[in-house]
């Protein structure tokens, strides 16, 4: 209850009593704050009010006199310690507007400044990825403060001056750092894709009606964005969202945007770079300068097929290899299945014929 307490909970018993005595006795061993048992005119209107039907009944209402839940019981059951106090209802994805994400990107620059504009911001985890929140503090040291596995909600009250961390838990790998700017209800995959990078924009058109399919050189691969939302590394397996409409972007530049719907393309953020493996292909913002390639002739030399190369990363080729979809710059030991991994074969997505050329 102390805990409770110091968070702002304030408790009031209501008695469905037969008598004033049986109150007191019952009262007595509370700790809490009681309407006074004469005033039945205003335990019936609040019986009424929130359709109380049995005893014991609880009751969380905001600080504007609204309820929050009628089943206050099963919040405190599941939450003990009022981690997810006041317990607000989690939000859905149809809340989550992309349009009204009160937040902007930061560096790792970025401190905690003042604390004098309060605000109250809701991510709900909508990614695979179990994520931690760290604060950034006034000195820029990193302050653990939630995890938070998938489908899981973030409520935290801060400051418009605060940058916050997100990270996969598992890999260690920072997700988003950003800044809140307002009260806000947004989820992980949005404060992502805020954060990739957008400098140097390009203008591109998508060709009508021209999605295609990767199809890599040992044809049993190909390159799917499949179960992948913004940030996240590209798969070689062969899935439903494994169409991509080209998008002129200059001379012999293109960009590929998913038909995820996500208004993503096949990028590699200079973020997503391991040494000595190369750059993660992932999903980034289709007119950012990331998600441009050049198409080159295919390494394997085979007609019909092409290599691409990332405009941001000059060397590096398109390639598949355990799984997943990265950018080499050559091969780890055997150049014959590195020249069949970074070589690729466009097929039209409809009809599964080909090749699709420049």
């Amino acid at each position: 209850t102390k805990s409770l307490q110091a968070k702002g909970m304030e408790v009031v018993f209501v008695s469905s009593d037969k008598n004033e005595e049986a109150f007191t006795d019952y009262f007595a061993e509370m700790p809490w704050k009681a309407l006074p048992f004469v005033d039945r005119e205003r335990k019936a209107a609040l019986s009424n009010k929130f359709k109380v039907s049995g005893i014991p009944s609880f009751v969380i209402l905001d600080k504007d006199g609204s309820a929050i839940t009628t089943d206050g019981r099963s919040a405190v059951s599941e939450d003990p310690t009022g981690e997810e106090f006041p317990w607000k209802p989690k939000p859905s994805m149809d809340e989550v507007d992309p349009a009204v994400t009160l937040a902007e990107p930061v560096d790792a620059r970025a401190v905690s400044e003042n604390g004098d504009a309060p605000i109250l911001v809701t991510v709900l985890n909508d990614t695979q990825h179990t994520v931690r929140f760290e604060w950034v503090d006034y000195e820029g040291a990193l302050v653990p403060y939630k995890v938070k596995p998938h489908w899981q909600t973030w409520v935290q009250e801060t400051y418009k001056s605060h940058p916050w961390r997100l990270t996969d838990e598992d890999s260690g790998r920072e997700l988003a750092r950003v800044r809140f700017t307002g009260d806000t209800t947004t989820s992980v995959s949005k404060l992502m894709q805020l954060s990739l990078p957008t400098e140097g924009a390009v203008d591109v058109k998508a060709v009508v009606d021209q999605a295609v399919i990767f199809e890599a050189a040992n044809v049993s691969y190909g390159l799917s964005a499949e179960g992948c939302g913004p940030g996240e590394q590209l798969n070689n397996t062969r899935a439903v969202n494994d169409r991509f409409v080209v998008c002129p972007a200059g001379d012999q530049l293109y960009t590929f945007e998913s038909r995820s719907g996500l208004c993503l393309g096949v990028g590699a953020p200079h973020g997503m770079w391991y040494p000595n493996d190369g750059f993660q292909a992932v999903l980034v913002p289709k007119d950012s300068a990331s998600a441009v390639m050049r198409v080159l002739p295919a390494r394997n030399g085979s007609e019909g097929f092409h290599s691409f190369e990332p405009v941001e990363h000059p060397g590096y080729l398109l390639n598949h290899c355990d799984g997943k979809i990265w950018f080499f710059d050559g091969p780890a030991n055997n150049e014959l299945v590195f020249s069949q991994d970074a070589s690729w074969q466009l097929l039209d997505a409809e009809s599964g014929t080909g090749p699709w050329k420049p």
